[in-house]
């Protein structure tokens, strides 16, 4: 049999059997028992084949098409062809760390008299979406005319603490190339006068924070001696009144360190840190090593304000008593 020819019988039995009679043909597929007519037994009668050829070839063409098609709809819809024309006014922005909404231009040069959808996207860098600025992503329109569109985006209000300049980027994502803006965010700068300022609250908050230090170790001295001395009524009624009056002084002096840290709050932050360090390098050059360390504990204790707004005084005492070794062991000459 020539292939693309299908062959086809007939039953001849048109007065016993409805299939002759309607003259539906038999396919090589219905031969089952052989040449013979399945409904009334008669043998078959080969007609003439039929030549599929063509439609095979139509339907071949048909289906071709068809995926060309869909494949080209799929395409469109899943990998459209990137944008072209468009990019930003500019590729780099720098602002300072200070909760501000940036405005940052998108242009296109060519094509403007068609509807355009531009999609754009933040992606960190050193900078983190959440810490630093406030993640964005969406589409701008570009309508018949139109040359020129708006990307906001905001930076977060920052502690002033930056060790470096950070940096994200946006990009237009459904744009040739990419085109991305990269936006700094720089280390802020301390004017003189700034750190003259932070200087001199500083130094005031590290007598502050030896005082404590003091008043604390006395406190655990006079409490031991106090326990001890029940026996006699006047050394007890004495370490009595000396104890009242060390928690009066030390009580004072915590409120006096919570404000110094509401204060050194008010000013750029880094600049109090830096204020610290030097303050704490000239306490050891000059020999005042208990005060050194005291100034180094309040660091500490500033930033984990500036982290938290909290401030555990009762734990941050303790700290700064750490720094006078009599705390733990002295007596009445403490004192």
């Amino acid at each position: 049999m020539t292939p693309g020819l299908r062959r086809r019988w007939y039953c001849s039995n048109v007065v016993g059997c409805a299939r002759a009679r309607s003259d539906e043909p038999f396919w090589e597929r219905d031969l089952k028992q052989g040449v013979i007519c399945s409904q009334c037994g008669q043998s078959l009668v080969e007609g003439k084949p039929i030549d599929v050829r063509a439609r095979r070839i139509a339907v071949g063409a048909a289906v071709a098409v068809t995926a060309v098609l869909v494949v080209w709809a799929l395409k469109a819809i899943f990998f459209p062809t990137p944008l072209q024309y468009v990019d930003f006014a500019q590729h780099e922005t720098r602002v300072q760390q200070n909760g501000i909404t940036l405005t940052l231009p998108v242009v296109r040069s060519r094509d403007v008299n068609r509807r355009e959808t531009v999609r754009f996207s933040t992606v960190d860098g050193t900078a983190k979406a959440g810490v630093n600025y406030e993640a964005a992503q969406g589409e701008l329109v570009f309508e018949p005319g139109e040359t020129s569109r708006d990307v906001r985006i905001t930076v977060l209000p920052g502690s002033g603490r930056l060790k470096s300049d950070l940096y994200f980027n946006l990009i237009l994502v459904n744009v040739a190339n990419k085109p991305h803006q990269v936006v700094i965010i720089e280390e802020p700068k301390i004017i003189d006068t700034l750190a003259a300022q932070a200087e001199r609250v500083v130094r005031a908050a590290s007598v502050v924070a030896k005082d404590i230090a003091d008043a604390v170790v006395r406190e655990h001295v006079v409490t031991r001696l106090l326990s001890a001395s029940r026996a006699d009524p006047a050394a007890f009624e004495r370490y009595q009144n000396a104890l009242q009056v060390i928690q009066g002084n030390l009580r004072r002096s915590r409120e006096c360190y919570e404000q110094s840290f509401r204060d050194m709050r008010g000013i750029q932050p880094r600049a109090v840190m830096e204020a610290m360090d030097r303050v704490s390098d000239n306490q050891n050059r000059n020999g005042f090593v208990q005060q050194a360390r005291a100034t180094a504990i309040m660091k500490r204790q500033f930033d984990e304000y500036l982290s938290d707004g909290n401030m555990d005084m009762d734990r941050w005492a303790n700290e700064l008593s750490s720094v006078v070794p009599v705390a733990r062991s002295g007596g009445a000459s403490a004192l």
